[in-house]
């Protein structure tokens, strides 16, 4: 590569030359040579066919031969600076298959400046992968411009937005998509998103409290306890009468900080008088007799 590169311990004029240095076993041969290619993607393209083959279909060839190896990731980063389909092949497969959050990263980078629709064909279906929270991650930012996704598509990549301009459908509009979120490894996110919908989403989860994880029963009834009356004593009727020992405590407190003492409290209360945890007689003894 003696138009571009300088930096190379010998000149390279032609294709075979660049590629026996490419596939060199020697190290110092290799690596100033590759990073050549990464700098100058379009002069190396220029070199042309050698054997059949391109600058990318060796790159291709070395970047398989090296998987593993840390040396990899520079092979990676040579070929990112090509916008081939061969190329594009081999970000979609790291994207769907890698594990390691970097690559995934150097991926969706790379598949960033592609066609969303493209992208979105390929992968679209790994963005619910519930063995890689990364990998949906990076899938959901690539597909946020994308036209005609599903329900449960737009929920999954408008929670996981980062920048807040994606248009998430309502929960009364998809509550089973809603509640499947919230069962799902990205419930935090949301929870967050169905928090900004307001009091109406309190009284939908409230009908379906049954439905809900024992996490997301302790959430609902604190968000509804900022929300103050009705929805604050229909969540706390609900808490006390079933549920985890924490659900239960959780309930107690708020009636008792709310001093809620009604016959479905107070009975409540009684059983929990001799409750061998400590926290619960308390709770208990506030509401029963009215400390």
């Amino acid at each position: 590569m003696s138009t571009a590169v300088s930096d190379t311990p010998r000149a390279v004029t032609t294709a075979a030359e660049l590629f026996a240095c490419l596939q060199s076993s020697d190290r110092r041969t290799r690596i100033p040579v590759l990073a050549a290619v990464s700098q100058h993607p379009a002069v190396a393209l220029q070199f042309g066919l050698y054997e059949g083959q391109d600058v990318i279909d060796v790159l291709l060839d070395c970047a398989q031969r090296r998987r593993g190896e840390l040396e990899w990731f520079s092979w990676a980063t040579a070929l990112a600076g090509f916008r081939n389909q061969r190329v594009f092949d081999f970000f979609i497969e790291l994207l769907l298959n890698a594990a390691n959050p970097d690559v995934l990263s150097m991926a969706g980078e790379y598949l960033r400046e592609e066609p969303v629709g493209v992208v979105t064909i390929r992968a679209g279906s790994a963005l619910f992968d519930g063995d890689s929270p990364h990998r949906v991650r990076t899938i959901a930012a690539l597909m946020q411009k994308a036209h005609g996704l599903s329900v449960p598509e737009r929920i999954r990549t408008g929670i996981l937005s980062e920048t807040g301009n994606f248009q998430i459908p309502a929960f009364e509009s998809a509550p089973d998509a809603w509640l499947a979120e919230l069962k799902g490894p990205f419930a935090i996110e949301a929870k967050a998103a169905l928090e900004t919908q307001g009091p109406t989403v309190i009284q939908a989860l409230l009908a379906r409290w049954h439905e809900l994880p024992e996490q997301n029963r302790e959430w609902l009834l604190a968000w509804s306890v900022e929300a103050g009356e009705p929805l604050a004593t229909d969540a706390i009727y609900r808490g006390v009468g079933s549920g985890s020992e924490e659900l239960v405590a959780m309930s107690l407190e708020a009636a008792a900080d709310l001093r809620l003492c009604d016959e479905t409290v107070n009975c409540a209360a009684i059983r929990c008088l001799k409750h061998p945890t400590a926290r619960l007689r308390r709770l208990a003894y506030r509401i029963a007799y009215r400390y």
